[in-house]
């Protein structure tokens, strides 16, 4: 498990989640149902599913 804030002060997410899902087969993430790590991951693996909670989605992804 790791966990990848988006906060403004927190450096660059996009090169830590990227090197959260290296080397691994597949990805969840737990987060607000608007948080870019979504999209981020949306727009390069497949996505395997998707649950939404009161705002809040788990989505896994296949990052073979």
């Amino acid at each position: 498990m790791t966990a990848v804030q988006t906060d403004w002060w927190y450096p660059d997410w996009e090169p830590r989640l990227e090197g959260a899902v290296d080397g691994h087969t597949q990805a969840w993430i737990y987060a607000p149902a608007d948080s870019p790590l979504h999209d981020w991951l949306a727009g390069r693996y497949a996505p395997i599913n998707n649950h939404e909670f009161d705002g809040w989605r788990l989505s896994g992804w296949d990052t073979r």
